[in-house]
C-alpha cells in the first residue's frame, strides 16, 4: 500500500527522496547504441560464416585456407607450398577466394589436389578415406 509521500518495496515504506532515479537513455545514444550492436553482430555473422568455409577466423577468406571443401569431401594441407607429385590437369573447383582447385582426370575422389592462384600452388590432401 502506498502512502502519499513514499512507496512500498518488498512491504516497507520507501519515502520519496530515497528512490533511486531511473536513467532515461535519449533518442541519439538509443541509436548508436543500436548501431554498435548491429556492426557487431554483422561482424561476427562474417567471421563464422569464413571460418565455416575454410577453418579460419577472419572477415575475407584466404588464397590458401587451412582446408577446401571440394566434390563432397575436405582436404587439408594449405601450408605445404608446392606443386603435387601427380598430374593434376582438371579443374575441379575454386575456393572461396577466387583461387582454382585441380585434381586427376580419372573419376572417382581424388586423394591430392592442387589450390592454383597464378602465382602460388598449394597441395591438399584428403581428410578421413576414400
Amino acid at each position: 500500500m502506498a502512502l502519499a509521500g513514499g512507496l512500498t518495496i518488498f512491504g516497507r515504506l520507501q519515502p520519496a527522496g530515497l528512490l533511486p532515479r531511473l536513467r532515461v537513455m535519449r533518442p541519439r545514444t538509443m541509436i548508436v547504441l543500436a548501431l554498435l550492436c548491429t556492426v557487431a553482430a554483422a561482424t561476427l555473422m562474417r567471421l563464422v560464416h569464413v571460418h565455416e568455409l575454410g577453418w579460419e577466423w577472419r572477415l575475407m577468406p584466404s588464397d590458401n585456407p587451412p582446408v577446401v571443401k571440394v566434390l563432397g569431401r575436405w582436404y587439408s594441407g594449405g601450408t605445404r607450398e608446392g606443386a603435387c607429385d601427380l598430374p593434376l590437369t582438371k579443374r575441379i573447383g575454386t575456393t572461396p577466394a577466387g583461387s582454382s582447385m585441380w585434381g586427376p582426370t580419372e573419376a572417382g575422389t581424388p586423394v591430392v589436389i592442387e589450390v592454383r592462384n597464378g602465382t602460388h600452388v598449394w597441395c591438399y590432401g584428403l581428410m578421413g578415406g576414400p
